[in-house]
């Protein structure tokens, strides 16, 4: 049975970029997925705080810094997160930092937050504490943008999980229903779209999903105003 506590996961992704060769995993690539350039150009300000969440070898991170963003980029390895500050060039203005994503407590308040192919990596019970720490730590008129195996994949199961290739833990396939009833109330979904990932044995559907924060946690609803999450279509 798989060992799902924070610290073995921890060990886990850290054994993972040890032992392999990094730019032969199948998330790895030069340069950031061309949808996910997209939805930021579009949907997101080019200024402000911006976070990467499992941010590996830092290709998001380094994109945002480049577009003007103070970034943190956070990552459950150690090898990751150094492998990432060797591969960032100076003046590039990124915070590398080995944390847990379900827990993390900043210093800001981001206005952008990516989760680029990590949230299929949240474990069944860590799932609502980890929405319910994105939407902590964004502040009210940010984007969240998040990527996870689609159920619609065709290696997706009938219980929505499987084991991880790579780390000994699940994988979950969730569908856009799924995490936009997550968000809600507090975060209204402005764009989903199912993009190709990974490569080779590795090539996943996934489902990019941007979100536009709406309100404080906890904050009691309004009324009449909200409804029910609508999924786009």
């Amino acid at each position: 049975m798989a060992d799902t506590s924070s610290s073995n996961l921890f060990k886990n992704w850290d054994y993972v970029y040890q032992n392999w060769d990094v730019f032969e995993l199948p998330w790895v690539e030069k340069d950031i997925h061309p949808v996910l350039a997209q939805k930021i150009r579009e949907f997101a300000s080019a200024e402000g705080y911006a976070l990467d969440i499992g941010c590996g070898l830092g290709q998001v991170s380094r994109h945002l810094a480049s577009a003007g963003y103070k970034v943190y980029g956070i990552d459950a390895s150690d090898r990751a997160i150094n492998l990432a500050k060797g591969m960032t060039p100076e003046g590039l203005e990124i915070a590398y930092m080995v944390a847990d994503s379900v827990r993390f407590v900043p210093e800001v308040k981001f206005d952008l937050v990516v989760d680029f192919l990590h949230l299929h990596d949240i474990q069944a019970k860590d799932l609502s504490v980890y929405i319910d720490t994105l939407l902590k730590i964004s502040a009210v008129g940010a984007t969240m943008i998040t990527t996870s195996l689609s159920e619609k994949d065709p290696t997706a199961t009938s219980t929505g999980e499987r084991d991880s290739h790579f780390a000994d833990c699940k994988v979950y396939y969730r569908s856009s229903k799924q995490i936009t009833d997550l968000f809600f109330p507090y975060a209204k979904l402005i764009s989903t779209e199912i993009i190709n990932v990974g490569r080779g044995a590795e090539s996943y559907l996934a489902n990019l999903l941007v979100f536009r924060k709406t309100k404080i946690l906890g904050q009691p609803p309004s009324g009449c105003l909200d409804t029910a999450p609508v999924v786009l279509p």
